[in-house]
């Protein structure tokens, strides 16, 4: 065969006698004969196919794409597709047959009219070889336009990376010709975390071994979570290999990971196909949670952080429970029951200390494990978190536990660890902060936007007000905007004051300048706006001067510069609610705010207009 015999050439010219080599014995080197023969057919006889598996968008269930494989037609003398390319990889055929494979794949692809991305493996270290043809994918794909912009080169190195300068130049090349990178198995041969800031990849592939287990193993999840985070933070997409169970699926969605791939998703089928049932249904689920929360279980609740651990029973004993956590090293809290209800919780520190102790294990590991439990907090799944973490931190100090246990109607569901508690805490605050106006300190536009939406995601009824100031900008422009800024931080708080006390479940927020939003409950909004407006008009007069109070008007420029003279500044309310008109969204609910608003503003001083219109 041609590649055979220039295969030999290359070695009888390097020197090297490959059938006199002193390391291999007759039989070795004519098994090492036949599988380089099995090799060649494959290669001249194009002896591959391809398949194609789903990468499927946690967030939607959709495909997002396919990762083009290959498969062996023949498996008598290589066994597997690992297996081929560790053979080619030997005989310095990889750039030769990954050419192969590409071509396949990119042909059946266009046969089947694929309309996501399509993920093809690329090996670096071909571009040394000096039988690879550079722009081969290029030129193969020039002819198929409709999936010419769709292809992910996946830069993969089945063995340790060693020239990280040659790695850099395959990622140069490749995009120069239009393509998009994805670096494939990080955290296996791409364990170098600069690299990912130095190529800045559309796509990271984590490696399978981080995810296999991924439910069981708190190191394996902090380190994703670092991963994830990073990714992230560089702007490339995070995909999951190799996801086999429905636990390690459901950890990699709350994770925020955004794609996923394996068998438990979809298998590799020469055919397209989409997510599995199962796999979709727990996806979906995920998604209504996150985005059509209910009043159980919303990200402020303790809820969205339980997860379940097996409880043990109060008969069990200390020595079935102590072999427990031997068993599982991740296992830290055990909650204690009596049948479905919650009596305690087992810290795994202090009963191995008490085990401990002379005579302990002969002791106690015989008697039952209620003896043991420790005092717990137990929360309702929808108390909210800020309620539970001044309970947590109000706790007896005396009472030492990693973890709350949280039950449904009394029934235990699961537990939350004290750190995750903290930081959802933390991570609120920061985001109110984040979001926040920096004048009034009230949550801001998005802030603003997640309340509504949430609200008529649960389909409740609930008024909005919309607040206006009157003549702000001349009185900006008369007394300074120092003055104009102690105006609204005025309002901010009369705002916050006043509502809050009506409706302790009020939300109030700062859109910017002199416009302020209020959501609130319906019942008796009109005494409310005469309050505010009450106070206001009171309040205000200690912005302007005594004469200006006297004469109940100042002197300023309008909006196209002339002078005239302007009113002590007053306040205009719009209220629209849910009441007897539906709201499709948060921008329909803004639409009509603005449209009253005007309605408002036309009266005489401080006034209020309440939208009557009925669905």
């Amino acid at each position: 065969m041609k590649i055979f015999s220039q295969y030999f050439q290359n070695f009888s010219k390097s020197g090297v006698s490959f059938m006199s080599n002193q390391n291999h014995s007759p039989s070795t080197i004519d098994g090492r004969t036949k599988t380089f023969e099995h090799l060649c057919d494959i290669l001249e006889n194009k002896r591959v196919y391809p398949v194609f598996q789903p990468i499927i968008d946690l967030k939607s269930g959709d495909v997002f794409g396919y990762e083009a494989l290959s498969r062996l037609e023949d498996l008598s003398i290589i066994k597997s597709p690992e297996d081929l390319f560790v053979t080619a990889q030997k005989f310095d055929q990889t750039a030769r047959l990954e050419k192969l494979c590409r071509e396949k794949a990119i042909r059946r692809a266009h046969d089947l009219n694929i309309t996501g991305y399509l993920a093809i493996n690329i090996c670096p270290s071909v571009l040394k070889a000096a039988n690879h043809t550079k722009g081969l994918t290029v030129a193969l794909i020039r002819d198929l336009e409709n999936i010419k912009c769709n292809i992910i080169l996946e830069l993969t190195e089945r063995y340790y990376i060693r020239d990280y300068s040659l790695f850099i130049q395959a990622v140069e090349y490749y995009r120069a010709q239009g393509f998009r990178i994805a670096i494939d198995d990080l955290g296996a041969g791409f364990s170098d975390l600069k690299m990912l800031s130095q190529i800045e990849p559309y796509m990271v592939k984590i490696d399978g071994f981080l995810i296999s287990n991924i439910h069981r193993s708190i190191k394996k999840q902090r380190l994703l979570k670092a991963l994830v985070t990073f990714c992230h933070d560089v702007n490339a997409l995070v995909t999951a290999e190799c996801v086999e169970k429905p636990e390690e699926l459901e950890v990699l969605i709350d994770m925020n990971v955004d794609l996923a791939q394996g068998f438990y998703l979809g298998r590799p089928n020469e055919e397209l196909i989409g997510c599995k049932d199962k796999a979709l249904e727990m996806i979906n689920l995920r998604k209504q949670k996150r985005l059509s929360p209910d009043n159980a279980i919303t990200n402020t609740s303790i809820g969205s952080l339980c997860e379940y651990v097996e409880p043990i029973q109060i008969k069990e004993t200390v020595g079935e429970v102590s072999e427990r956590f031997r068993q599982d090293q991740t296992l830290s809290t055990i909650p204690v029951l009596n049948e479905n209800k919650p009596m305690g919780i087992i810290n795994k520190r202090e009963l191995f200390y008490r085990l401990g102790q002379k005579f302990g294990y002969d002791l106690f590991s015989r008697k039952y494990i209620k003896t043991f439990a420790e005092t717990a907090l137990v929360f309702e799944y929808n108390i909210p978190m800020e309620e539970v973490s001044q309970r947590v931190l109000n706790r007896d100090e005396r009472s030492i536990y990693d973890a709350v246990i949280v039950v449904k109607n009394g029934v235990y569901i699961g537990i939350v660890k004290i750190h995750s508690i903290l930081e959802r805490i933390t991570e609120q605050k920061i985001k109110l902060a984040q979001q926040a106006n920096p004048l009034t300190g009230l949550p801001g536009n998005m802030l603003i936007k997640d309340n509504i939406e949430n609200r008529l995601n649960k389909n409740q009824v609930f008024a909005v007000m919309y607040f206006d100031l009157d003549h702000f900008k001349p009185f900006n422009d008369n007394f300074g905007f120092e003055q104009g800024d102690c105006v609204l931080q005025f309002l901010g708080t009369l705002l916050k004051r006043v509502i809050s006390e009506w409706d302790p479940k009020s939300f109030i927020g700062h859109v910017g300048g002199d416009d302020f939003i209020a959501v609130t409950r319906v019942q008796g909004i009109e005494k409310l706006c005469q309050s505010i407006i009450t106070e206001f008009d009171d309040g205000i007069k200690s912005f302007h001067s005594a004469e200006t109070c006297a004469l109940g008007c100042y002197e300023s420029r309008d909006r196209q510069g002339k002078a005239r003279k302007f009113s002590i500044m007053s306040i205009s309310i719009a209220v629209i609610s849910t009441r007897d008109r539906m709201f499709k969204s948060y921008g329909h609910i803004a639409s009509i705010a603005s449209e009253i608003k005007k309605k408002a503003k036309k009266m005489k001083g401080s006034s209020y207009f309440i939208d009557q219109r009925k669905d």
